[in-house]
């Protein structure tokens, strides 16, 4: 039972963390038609943003190298969320191919950018909405050396007492790489993703993570992530995570 809870608290971070990472850069390079040969608009993963597509992944941490997380993510039909109308993504942690925990991501495609609206989970007195204000706008297209920085304030709101939480963040595509894992030898898109939050009254300093992930350019996992690379920081040491399985059900 202990080990059991151990990997239900390991599966729900990791998710919670991938899902804010695959929705603020996977995203960012879908729909791109104009792409040059080292543009992330190559990078694409167009399927997340058509109605009724899956995509379940698998993969293992550096620092949990005896656990697999397996996610599902599936597009929704558009819903009403703040003052809009986005596409809704579910994404489920799942454990011996049964599902735990259940988010949804409230994201859309307009005028060449990813939008993100905010997120929710939970339901009824559990029910858990985050609003992002205003709502961050990533281009569908990078060049390398490229940067995009947003701002941001995260709402999120509960039956209790909600919070408040200031974010930045500086998205840089650092180029093509080619690089080798258990899942195979992909040529990529490397970005940088650098997150800064903080309480929007807090006078202390702010949180910082900083990540690495790679984007196949090609095959029959283009625009997905195949590697992410966590630096060593405040005496955490550093963490890889590779994808070990992708299938998809596209639209």
């Amino acid at each position: 039972m202990g080990e059991i809870n151990l990997q239900r608290r390991y599966l729900k971070t990791m998710t919670r963390v991938t899902t804010a990472m695959v929705v603020a850069w996977s995203g960012a390079f879908a729909g791109s038609s104009a792409a040059s040969d080292t543009s992330s608009g190559d990078c694409i993963a167009e399927t997340d943003f058509r109605q009724g597509s899956t995509v379940e992944t698998q993969a293992r941490a550096s620092n949990a190298p005896d656990i697999v997380g397996h996610t599902k993510t599936e597009t929704l039909a558009r819903r009403s969320f703040a003052d809009a109308n986005p596409l809704v993504q579910a994404q489920t942690t799942l454990i011996d191919n049964a599902p735990i925990f259940t988010g949804y991501s409230f994201v859309d495609l307009v005028d060449g950018k990813i939008i993100r609206y905010g997120n929710q989970h939970g339901s009824g007195a559990a029910l858990v909405t985050t609003y992002n204000i205003p709502p961050p706008a990533v281009p569908v297209d990078f060049q390398p050396g490229q940067t995009v920085t947003v701002s941001y304030l995260s709402k999120t709101v509960t039956a209790g007492p909600g919070a408040e939480t200031e974010i930045t963040e500086k998205h840089t595509y650092i180029g093509r790489e080619t690089i080798t894992t258990s899942l195979g030898t992909f040529d990529t898109c490397k970005f940088t993703n650098e997150i800064s939050s903080g309480g929007a009254s807090s006078e202390g300093g702010k949180n910082l993570a900083v990540i690495e992930s790679w984007f196949a350019s090609e095959g029959p996992y283009r625009g997905r992530i195949i590697k992410t690379f966590v630096p060593a920081r405040a005496g955490l040491p550093d963490v890889t995570t590779e994808t070990v399985k992708i299938s998809s059900d596209s639209k």
